[in-house]
Parts: C-alpha cells; structure tokens; sequence
C-alpha cells in the first residue's frame, strides 16, 4: 500500500478470512497476525520506510524468507561468524522482521549482497 507505505507478509498457505485469532505489536510498525494456536500467520508493516529503512513499494519480495541458520549456510558461515561478521555490519540488509525466534531475512537480499561483497573484495 503506497498511501501508507505498508506491506503484509502471508506466512500461511491457508489464510483464510476470520482465520487472524490475535495480532500482537511487535514493535513499533510491526504487527503479527496470530491464529487461535498461535501459529503465526502474517506480519505487518506500516511504514516500511521508518522500520526497515526501504519504502514498501521499492521492496523486492522474490526468494524466500530464511532464518539466521539458511542465512549463514547462504554464505557459507556458521551461525555464530555470520553474525558476527556479516549480520552486524551496517551494509548488511536489514531484516524483514525481527521475532523472538530470530531475525529474518529475504534470500534473495542476502545473495545480492554476497555477490556485491565478492566483486568488491
């Protein structure tokens, strides 16, 4: 939604009208859309500029939503070094979101960025 820079995340493959039990706040701009189990079933942003630092409709949404764990294996690190040495640099895509779980990134963000960082070193 460009009006107010807001994008929703479908996290289910049966979403289903009525099917939101709960939504919690994150954090501020991010809203989790929870079911009756509370199996988390989308998250929302608004104002994607403010919370992720990129406006919604300039996001590349293609790849798939990976975990510390995918992301590390993405550049061929372990958990502990890809934080360390990649997740924190200020360069470094921002996560989707940020849970209790963990941090989540998009794939595809990830492999851009090893790529740009293979030219460049």
């Amino acid at each position: 939604d460009r009006e107010f820079d807001q994008l929703y995340i479908n996290l289910s493959d049966h979403f289903e009208e009525g099917s939101v039990a709960h939504t919690v706040e994150a954090t501020p701009g991010v809203n989790l859309d929870l079911d009756a189990k509370g199996k988390l079933l989308g998250i929302e942003i608004v104002g994607a500029t403010d919370v992720i630092g990129t406006p919604a409709d300039q996001m590349d949404f293609s790849g798939e939503l990976v975990g510390v764990k995918e992301a590390a294996e993405l550049s061929g690190k372990d958990k502990a070094n890809f934080l360390r040495d990649l997740a924190s640099r200020e360069d470094f895509p921002k996560p989707v979101v940020e849970l209790a779980s963990g941090r989540y990134w998009l794939s595809r963000e990830i492999e851009r960025y090893l790529r740009k960082e293979k030219i460049a070193g």
